[in-house]
């Protein structure tokens, strides 16, 4: 009988997983610089797991084979604001419990997403140290840093802030895609703050952190930018946030494939199962309250957190650390990083 070889790749797509067949053998690994050591390795033969699906192989016909186990569940759910929002302060507690455990660092941009996750991160260790990034002399509206040393305060969290000059996040855009593996402008631009950030991190001798990954997507609260090509109002319903969840995977595979190539591993309390099912299927006026996208969070953690500090106006990673200006007035764009990709992963 043939041995069938199975490649399952988790639920939500955390962690990344690609394959080649190579002369009737397949090779998997989960990036794809790890497929470039392979003597056989060409970019057309590179295929990747999708979240969710089991991909089954062959050896005697050489043929594979795809199988879905895992769809997001839709519903509708009635609970109460009350209720939506304690269970939904209990289901990140359960989570933290399960995953901040061997956390001793976190990234805190001073967004509502990576305050919840700091004061999680704290009440699990207390000695867990928050790094802020900023660039030198491209302070942004809305920049991070005063929101940053605001929670961290408030949280009694020691808090490292990592200043970068300019020329530095332009010379490292290369060695950011080459880890990325990405050639979206939007998702690289985010990959160079994570990178920054995580170098720091790790010259300190940490292994595990955390980040505040994952409510953007299960809340809708993108505007039309990047690949989510709605309107604001779209985003906040049900039906919008389950599509955003099942792709979520190529923004996780983004940050797991950069801090990975720095010898770190991330997560966030997020990212449980039980949580995301949950909420991504409450409604829109349950979740959308205080004028905020996420202002069910607010209301889930304001006994702990001032709603004042957890209720800043949405700002990405990389506007709010000024790598957006940055790289934007150095002509780093799509053209730009395609150009790095292709020469990097398909050697032309």
């Amino acid at each position: 009988m043939v041995k069938m070889i199975e490649l399952r790749r988790d639920w939500l797509g955390i962690e990344p997983l690609h394959f080649m067949i190579v002369d009737g053998t397949l090779i998997k690994a989960p990036t794809i610089k790890d497929l470039m050591a392979h003597q056989g390795y060409s970019y057309d033969k590179i295929q990747t797991v999708r979240s969710g699906h089991i991909v089954t192989f062959n050896p005697d016909s050489g043929n594979t084979s795809i199988k879905k186990y895992y769809e997001l569940p839709e519903g509708q759910i009635k609970d109460t604001l009350e209720e939506a929002s304690k269970k939904i302060r209990k289901l990140l507690e359960q989570g933290a419990t399960k995953i901040l455990q061997e956390v001793t660092a976190l990234m805190l941009s001073g967004g509502i997403d990576s305050i919840i996750t700091a004061y999680l991160a704290k009440q699990i260790n207390p000695n867990v140290t928050a790094y802020t990034l900023s660039v030198r002399g491209y302070e942004a509206k809305n920049a991070d840093l005063p929101f940053a040393l605001r929670a961290s305060n408030k949280l009694g969290l020691k808090l490292n802030v990592v200043t970068i000059p300019s020329e530095k996040v332009k010379r490292c855009i290369d060695d950011v895609i080459y880890a990325a593996e990405d050639k979206r402008d939007y998702n690289i631009y985010s990959a160079v703050g994570a990178y920054l950030l995580g170098k720091r991190i790790a010259k300190e001798n940490h292994k595990i952190i955390s980040c505040g990954e994952g409510p953007d997507e299960i809340f809708g609260s993108y505007n039309p930018w990047g690949s989510y090509d709605v309107s604001s109002e779209e985003a906040k319903n049900p039906e919008f946030r389950r599509k955003f969840v099942k792709r979520l995977e190529w923004n996780l595979s983004r940050g797991t494939k950069t801090l990975r190539y720095l010898g770190l591993r991330i997560v966030s309390p997020f990212l449980t199962r039980e949580f995301i099912e949950y909420a991504v299927n409450l409604p829109a006026e349950t979740v959308n309250i205080y004028e905020h996208r996420k202002g069910i969070l607010a209301k889930a953690f304001e006994d702990v957190i001032p709603k004042e500090i957890l209720l800043r106006p949405k700002t990405r990673f990389q506007d709010g650390s000024g790598i957006t200006k940055i790289l934007k007035e150095s002509g780093i764009d799509n053209k730009y990083i395609e150009k790095v990709y292709d020469r990097i992963f398909k050697k032309t």
